[in-house]
């Protein structure tokens, strides 16, 4: 083992200068964060005193271990109350009370270091230690001159009774994490060693016959976030922290904080296709990890689906796995009803094919938010028992996406051996609905600020002239208009886009590869107009005249590109006096001039 200078019994009977406050809370995190190693190897050390306590000093830094395991025991379950004999039968100053009893655990050390670090404090020990069966510590030995924060801890570290006594779980928790603000149960926190900001899950553990005990599913979701504890993948939630022990009243899970889940981002935001074919793609890829570790999830709906915007692109991430599974094939009856597939009822088998289903109803409620609500997905549900197929089970009124609609086909089917498979199955669909968006669909579903964009030479006299009559009045589609279109909603600009109003997300750039698309960053009025490299504007030929120039009645001054915008079909563009575009095929591929209706 590595050399230590000497042990802290030898520091207390030195005449060495005293820790100030900052060293003894330095001293308490070290020893708290050696212990939580010991709890996650499931070792009990049961003689924690000042001899087994080791330090190493380097000029005015002081580095503290936990040694001496001559009498530790190693836990066959950590998480289960310990029944077993664990009574140690050398008793001492520093052992806990319970412990010339049978079935302690690990809340025994937390009284020995309470005494170890009351001794630190005062110089002294703490006299009769019996009175501490009825009476508090603060009750038998004056701390006034104590720090508040140190002396906090000492009263809830030196309990006589196991039960009242605070858990390292706590200790970690106070000690580490600052409170920001309290959401439900749950806490969002800022770390007080790095200024981080994460978010604690607590999970109540059920109470029977006046002691807490660990039901299946914490079990089960105790072991699925420790297996991903430390590891960094985009699209499943970062676990930093996993706090758990038999005595505790909670489960906490120490997160990464998120700006919130898709529940929430469908408060203010409506998805494309585009989108919901990159939020399937991130979900499949976080779910391939899930499926290497043979997680079952369970439980996929929005709720359960975090987002966090990083350098203008959404990520999103698998979370919650409270009735999660790690098996090939789970039988029980859980998740959600609205979104569980029709064989998680308790009455027979399923894989994790279960979840591909779950996140076919996602993706409906997502392309059908306008007008989708809870009844409308039971109203889905029950005529797919009827008519046994998704595709004739859709709305007649309703307008979805055919890539959309493509993919939930593949998706939402009752016999589960008859839907897509998770990765590259799933992958390749993906790709190829993408590949399905030409670049002019894409432009129709961009912000309308994409729009003005890609309107050459608009400039800084014209917009506010446009932000005057504020808006960009109806489409208008002709019956000639391409079929790839029609499914379309015609009045997007109109019902999203308002001038006055900034973007929710930032808009800098339009990306002409689709399988790369990134949020933009912000409009700002006062900046110069910059031209996009991926312009259409920018490949025209040089000796080309770049725009027509022409006049609305309302006075509002319009540029409208000489050659084609797009290479896949090519389109003969009209404008008339009404602010309606409409697009006719040109089949001579002749240069378009604007006209009047």
């Amino acid at each position: 083992m590595e050399y230590c200078n000497q042990n802290l019994l030898h520091y207390f009977k030195s005449n060495l200068q005293q820790l100030d406050n900052q060293q003894i809370i330095q001293f308490m995190k070290q020893i708290i964060k050696g212990y939580q190693q010991l709890i996650e190897q499931g070792v009990l050390h049961r003689d924690l005193k000042p001899e087994n306590i080791y330090y190493i000093k380097n000029n005015n830094n002081i580095l503290f271990k936990i040694g001496g395991f001559e009498y530790s025991k190693l836990l066959d379950d950590r998480d289960q109350p310990i029944d077993e004999n664990t009574k140690l039968q050398c008793q001492g100053y520093y052992q806990a009370p319970e412990q010339c009893m049978h079935n302690y655990s690990f809340n025994a050390d937390i009284y020995s270091f309470g005494l170890i670090l009351f001794e630190m404090v005062t110089k002294q020990k703490l006299q009769n230690l019996n009175q501490l069966k009825t009476k508090n510590l603060q009750d038998i030995f004056n701390l006034d001159n104590i720090d508040s924060t140190i002396k906090n801890f000492l009263c809830r570290m030196i309990v006589y009774d196991h039960q009242k006594r605070i858990t390292w779980s706590l200790l970690i928790k106070d000690l580490f994490y600052k409170l920001e603000q309290s959401i439900g149960p749950n806490e969002k926190v800022i770390s007080k060693e790095n200024g981080q900001q994460l978010f604690i899950k607590i999970i109540q553990k059920p109470k029977k016959n006046n002691e807490y005990y660990l039901e299946f599913n914490g079990k089960q979701e105790l072991l699925i976030n420790r297996l991903f504890k430390g590891k960094d993948h985009p699209n499943i939630v970062k676990i930093h922290e996993v706090l758990h022990e038999p005595e505790s009243t909670h489960i906490l899970i120490i997160m990464e904080n998120c700006d919130g889940n898709l529940e929430n981002l469908l408060k203010y935001k409506q998805f494309d296709a585009l989108e919901i074919l990159d939020l399937a793609s991130q979900i499949n890829k976080g779910y391939q990890i899930l499926e290497q570790e043979n997680i079952i999830h369970r439980d996929i709906k929005p709720e359960n689906i975090l987002y966090k915007n990083i350098d203008n692109q959404i990520l999103y991430k698998i979370t919650d796995f409270g009735v999660s599974r790690i098996a090939d094939e789970a039988c029980s009856k859980c998740g959600t009803s609205l979104y569980a597939a029709p064989e998680v009822k308790g009455t027979c088998t399923y894989t994790n094919k279960c979840d591909i289903y779950s996140l076919g109803i996602v993706f409906y409620y997502l392309a059908t938010q306008k007008y989708t609500q809870e009844n409308k997905i039971k109203q889905l549900v029950q005529t797919l028992n009827e008519k046994k197929f998704i595709e004739k089970c859709y709305p007649s009124d309703l307008v979805l996406d055919e890539t959309i609609k493509t993919l939930i086909n593949k998706m939402i089917i009752l016999d589960a051996n008859k839907r897509i498979n998770w990765g590259k199955e799933m992958d390749d669909l993906i790709q190829s609905l993408k590949n399905q968006l030409s670049p002019k669909k894409q432009l129709f579903h961009q912000q309308p600020l994409f729009f003005l964009n890609m309107i050459p030479n608009i400039n800084q006299q014209q917009l506010p002239q446009m932000q005057k009559n504020n808006s960009i009045n109806n489409m208008n589609y002709n019956n000639n208009f391409p079929k790839q279109f029609v499914n379309q909603t015609p009045n997007s600009f109109q019902n999203n886009f308002n001038l006055d109003q900034k973007p929710k997300f930032p808009i800098n750039q339009f990306n002409n590869n689709i399988n790369q698309r990134k949020e933009p960053p912000q409009f700002q009025q006062n900046q110069p107009r910059q031209i996009m490299q991926n312009s259409p504007s920018n490949n025209l030929d040089k000796n080309q005249t770049l725009n027509h120039k022409y006049q609305s009645q309302q006075g509002i001054q319009y540029f409208l590109p000489k050659s084609n915008l797009w290479n896949q079909q090519d389109q003969k563009k009209f404008f008339n006096q009404n602010k309606t575009i409409s697009f006719f095929p040109n089949q001579n591929n002749q240069e378009f001039k604007p006209q009047h209706n």
